[in-house]
C-alpha cells in the first residue's frame, strides 16, 4: 500500500485499534487496512456517488469523553 505514497502527501487512513493486555502491560496494535490520497479519483468509481462518511458530523457531535470504556 506505501509503495506510491511520497513524504508531504496528504493522506486519508482508514485502520483498526486493537488493545489487550500481556503481562500486566497493556499493548495497542493500529491495522491500517485502506490508504488513500486525499483529492485523488479511483478511475473504476469514476460517474459513482460518493461514499456515504461512516461517521457523520452528528455522531461525532454528541460523543463525551464518557462514553469510552477507559
Amino acid at each position: 500500500m506505501l509503495r506510491e505514497v511520497r513524504e508531504g502527501e496528504q493522506l486519508k487512513v482508514s485502520f483498526d485499534v486493537e488493545s489487550r493486555e500481556y503481562n500486566e502491560r497493556w499493548y495497542t496494535d493500529l491495522k491500517a487496512w485502506r490508504i488513500e490520497k486525499v483529492g485523488a479519483q479511483d478511475p473504476a468509481s469514476e460517474g459513482m456517488a460518493p461514499a456515504q462518511d461512516p461517521f457523520p458530523d452528528e455522531f461525532m457531535s454528541n460523543a463525551t469523553d464518557a462514553d469510552l470504556p477507559f
